[in-house]
């Protein structure tokens, strides 16, 4: 993976870019090109666009990133991390595969060899972080909690519709 085109300082181009949901560029080169890659019948770097997720992607990815195990004893990195890897890294190439595709249909296993056996950890890493920045979760979290926002007022506004018949008042009796 040679370049990604994303910048740590939001600017006006960022900024309009995440209005019309423009995705994210980035390359993976071929690891160990062979005969095909060299006379030129392949290609050695395949480029890829991360665009913002649909909502059926998303449920997706969340259910198989909800399956990932988590690592419970740090005692030691080494055999922790060796096991973590076994467990879980056809699960994370699915995720990636996912979020490049973004259809209905699943991925197709030359993508997820593919990115199998031409990523390194650290680029595993940043395409994770693109693909959570591309799930839109805060926008998702925000939707939730303007729903259950609405459905509070819509039982405050039940509450006060609710005037109790039989109470004695001293005074005078106040408008609502």
């Amino acid at each position: 993976m040679k370049s990604i085109d994303a910048k740590e300082k939001p600017d006006i181009n960022h900024i309009s870019d995440a209005l019309v949901e423009k995705g994210v560029d980035f390359e993976i080169s071929v690891s160990h090109p062979n005969i095909l890659h060299r006379m030129k019948i392949l290609k050695t770097v395949r480029k890829f666009t991360i665009k913002p997720l649909h909502y059926g992607t998303i449920i997706r990815i969340s259910g198989i990133i909800h399956n990932i195990d988590e690592v419970e004893k740090l005692n030691n990195y080494v055999t922790e991390g060796i096991e973590s890897i076994h467990k879980n890294a056809n699960k994370i190439v699915e995720v990636i595969a996912f979020a490049i595709t973004d259809t209905k249909s699943e991925p197709s296993i030359f993508l997820k060899n593919f990115i199998k056996w031409n990523l390194t950890p650290i680029e595993l890493q940043t395409l994770l972080n693109i693909i959570i920045k591309q799930m839109r979760i805060i926008e998702f979290l925000q939707s939730i909690i303007l729903v259950k926002g609405l459905n509070q007022m819509e039982n405050l506004n039940q509450s006060k519709m609710e005037v109790p018949q039989d109470t004695e008042t001293v005074g005078k009796q106040s408008v609502q």
